[in-house]
This record gives C-alpha cells, sequence and structure tokens, in this order.
C-alpha cells in the first residue's frame, strides 16, 4: 500500500463501467475524490466494489466524503459528520 492518488476503472467488455479515485496517507485517511458509475451497472454493488478495492489498494482505516449524495453512502452504512470546506479565494481574503 503506498500513499497518494489511486485510480481504479471497472471495464465490462469494451466500456468503462465505473471509475473511483481517493487520495490516502496509506495508513488512516483516505479522501474521495470520484465515484462514477455507469447508468447500465448502477444498482449492482459497482460502487461498493470501487470504494472496498480502492481503499484497500490505498491504504487507510476510513474514507471522508464530500457529497450531495447522501442516502447512497448512508445506505453503505456511512455516517454523517459535520464538516467545512474552504475555497482558494477564502483562504486568500482571510484576515
Amino acid at each position: 500500500m503506498t500513499p497518494g492518488s489511486t485510480t481504479l476503472v471497472a471495464v465490462d467488455s469494451d466500456a468503462v463501467a465505473g471509475l473511483v479515485q481517493m487520495q490516502s496517507d496509506g495508513e488512516i485517511q483516505a479522501h474521495l475524490s470520484a465515484l462514477l458509475v455507469g447508468a447500465r451497472w448502477r444498482g449492482r454493488g459497482l460502487g461498493r466494489l470501487l470504494l472496498r478495492d480502492a481503499l484497500r489498494h490505498a491504504g487507510g482505516l476510513r474514507i471522508d466524503v464530500l457529497t450531495r449524495a447522501g442516502d447512497y453512502y448512508r445506505g453503505l452504512g456511512a455516517q454523517p459528520v459535520p464538516g467545512f470546506r474552504l475555497t482558494r479565494e477564502e483562504i486568500e481574503c482571510a484576515s
């Protein structure tokens, strides 16, 4: 397991079925950057499989997710936690 960026792509015949990308410190923390599953493959567990394999490959004990698709992640057993998002402009303008 190595820290850094991990991208996995699921291919079905000649079509991309889904992909996942995450960053990880390789030991504890991972951050989900992208999880995409094509419409034809949704509802079959591909998203869960991609998340599982990406975390195993990247290393880490947990994944932090910033999302507007909360119902999907609650369905996987995720617990919502509070958080914040700062933009570059907000950080540069902070006094």
